[in-house]
Formats: structure tokens, sequence, C-alpha cells
């Protein structure tokens, strides 16, 4: 393969001759494309965290959720 390649690259897919890690660009477009979407889905993103947080709670008491309902149902019952 030629080590050459194409001058006007700023971009490798390889680090022979170099330690790998990324370069101040792609560094900067990254830190970039984070803000611009934490920006524009920060509210669908507070909503999905919530709902998120939720699920956990609930699956973790499932259990005690279930048996509440029904206590509660039965009362219910009982009582009409």
């Amino acid at each position: 393969m030629d080590s050459n390649g194409n001058a006007s690259a700023n971009w490798r897919t390889t680090s022979l001759d170099t330690s790998p890690g990324p370069v101040p660009a792609e560094f900067s477009a990254l830190c970039e494309h984070l803000r611009r979407c934490t920006c524009a889905n920060g509210f669908v993103f507070a909503l999905q965290c919530m709902a998120e947080f939720l699920n956990r709670f609930m699956t973790a008491r499932i259990v005690t959720t279930l048996t509440s309902i029904a206590f509660l149902l039965g009362i219910g019952f009982l009582v009409l």
C-alpha cells in the first residue's frame, strides 16, 4: 500500500508512524457536535432520563406494586 496517499486528506486509517489518538480537529468537531446535540435535544433528553428513571423504579418494585394494587382492589370489592 502506498503510504503517501492523497495529499489533501487530513485523516488516517492507521497509526503506524505516530501514536494513536484523536487529532485536535477531531476533538473539536466532536465537542461541537455534542454541544449542538445537547442544546437541540435538551428537553427530549430530560424526558428520556425521567422515563428511564421511572422505568427502573417501577421494575425494581413490580411485585410490591402488583401486590398493593391487588390488595386495594380486593378491599374495594369487599366494601362495595
